[in-house]
């Protein structure tokens, strides 16, 4: 049983990740020839909605969630289809990140973007676990539901997005150390707030 668990769960992390292989470098081609905050949209929505799909394929389901083997390849299928759409978020949301924050900032953003990834992550594998009991379809059916709404959700936001024309060019000041840093985030509630909800999305996500 533990070998068989191993196994499946190697299979779940292949599937996700193989379409970074093939679809990175044409994810990254579709950020340099479409508006990007609509193929971050766009992403976001695809993915919400076949969580969403999987969602109501399970709505009835009760008791504990096992799946028969030979059912296995539709999960995998809905894995690889996330994957997809994730290896074309990816490279689109770096290459969006010089159109929004002025380029003597853009180590530090780039640097908070990546905590509230990792630690987002940490935190939602944590409380995924606490919410999804892989034994209950219940739980499972929860999970997925709150997965597919927070993309759906989340996703949203950025039609709010106001990136600049051309990425942005320098203008001579400066890199801010931590310290300054430090007490910008704390005077400006905004980047605050930012930095919460995206620790809170991401967090979900995981979970």
């Amino acid at each position: 049983r533990r070998s068989s668990d191993l196994s499946i769960q190697a299979s779940t992390q292949f599937f996700f990740f193989l379409p970074y292989i093939f679809i990175s470098i044409p994810g990254g081609w579709l950020a340099d020839h479409l508006p990007r905050k609509w193929l971050l949209l766009s992403c976001d929505e695809a993915r919400g909605l076949i969580l969403l799909l999987a969602f109501f394929a399970v709505a009835q389901a009760a008791g504990p969630a096992d799946i028969p083997s030979d059912h296995h390849w539709k999960v995998y299928l809905a894995l690889a289809a996330i994957g997809t759409f994730a290896a074309v978020f990816n490279p689109t949301r770096n290459a969006i990140i010089p159109q929004i924050i002025p380029t003597p900032q853009l180590q530090s953003g780039n640097a908070v973007i990546l905590v509230i990834n990792v630690v987002a992550s940490m935190v939602g594998m944590i409380v995924g676990g606490w919410i999804i009991q892989a034994d209950q379809a219940v739980s499972v059916r929860h999970g997925l539901l709150m997965g597919a709404l927070f993309y759906l959700v989340s996703g949203m936001f950025f039609a709010f997005l106001r990136p600049t024309s051309e990425r942005q060019t320098g203008t001579g000041a400066e890199p801010r150390s931590l310290w300054q840093a430090a007490r910008y985030v704390s005077g400006h509630r905004g980047v605050v707030a930012l930095i919460v909800l995206g620790v809170l999305v991401w967090s979900s996500a995981a979970a």
